[in-house]
């Protein structure tokens, strides 16, 4: 897997060296910070279901979505919260979930 340096570099490559030809070009850097942060329950199950995810395998991703309360804890004082929205991070199935529902967006026009 490629570092953040390494893509930088790979990404910026082929631009620079249709310049020096003389070619025109365009680039969109998208900062998806927090990105998993954003995402509803609600509506990432409702894509699921689009995508043909029903009946108990649902439950289970419904289970695994919901009910989660986080903990914020600065020194002797802590806060929790029931969290509707968010894909839980560094799971193996988060980025998928992630990119079915930014799929979503796109197949929608929204």
């Amino acid at each position: 897997m490629a570092s953040v340096p390494q893509m930088r570099y790979l990404s910026l490559q082929e631009p620079f060296k249709n310049l020096d030809q003389g070619m025109k070009g365009i680039a969109a850097f998208l900062d998806l910070a927090k990105a998993f942060d954003t995402v509803p329950h609600e509506s990432l199950l409702d894509v699921l279901d689009v995508y043909g995810i029903k009946g108990v395998v649902s439950e289970v991703f419904a289970s695994y979505l919901t009910g989660r309360i986080p903990m914020t804890k600065i020194g002797n004082v802590s806060v929790t919260r029931q969290n509707k929205m968010g894909i839980p991070q560094g799971t193996v199935i988060g980025p998928l979930l992630f990119i079915l529902y930014g799929l979503s967006k796109t197949d929608s026009g929204k």
